[in-house]
């Protein structure tokens, strides 16, 4: 994980890396944080909510 500027709590980035590491197609999360780094990090997340 090279993008330090993210200011991701330990857990949510082992989340993301978990996803990227085993190709996840969609990260569901309502921490906009963790979809801004997902968002970085090229990983196609989702809040999952339709409105």
């Amino acid at each position: 994980m090279l993008h330090f500027a993210t200011k991701l709590r330990a857990g949510d980035a082992l989340h993301l890396a978990i996803a990227l590491n085993n190709g996840a197609k969609i990260l569901y999360t309502l921490d906009d944080g963790l979809l801004h780094a997902a968002k970085l990090m090229s990983v196609y997340a989702s809040r999952g909510i339709k409105t």
